[in-house]
């Protein structure tokens, strides 16, 4: 598998600066210039309302998106909405890390 960006990579690419001393223009560019380069977008669900907004352009734009939602988490919440309302949108219900480990691995061999 490829590279994969965690929110401890993302915290560095801010030339060194913490993300909260960074302009909302800064941490756009950084996170839609992220978005942009990757083949695809794992997302677990119901963090915050940006993330439905970016998955779902993302989506729209025709690249592969997968979310992740831990089952019993409320389906009705805005981000998980936005994830199952939206049929471009991998939705996969997990009960262990393990278990999604397992599935994303499973989707992801299964694309190339």
């Amino acid at each position: 598998m490829g590279e994969v960006l965690n929110k401890e990579i993302v915290r560095m690419n801010l030339n060194g600066q913490k993300e909260e001393d960074c302009s909302d223009r800064a941490i756009y560019t950084r996170d839609m210039e992220m978005i942009e380069e990757a083949d695809v977008i794992v997302a677990v669900c119901g963090h915050s309302r940006d993330q439905g907004y970016e998955v779902d352009c993302q989506a729209a734009k025709g690249k592969k998106v997968i979310c992740l939602l831990k089952s019993g988490q409320k389906s009705g919440q805005i981000v998980p909405a936005m994830c199952g309302g939206n049929s471009d949108i991998e939705l996969i219900k997990y009960n262990s890390i393990h278990q999604a480990e397992v599935l994303l691995k499973q989707i992801i061999l299964g694309m190339g």
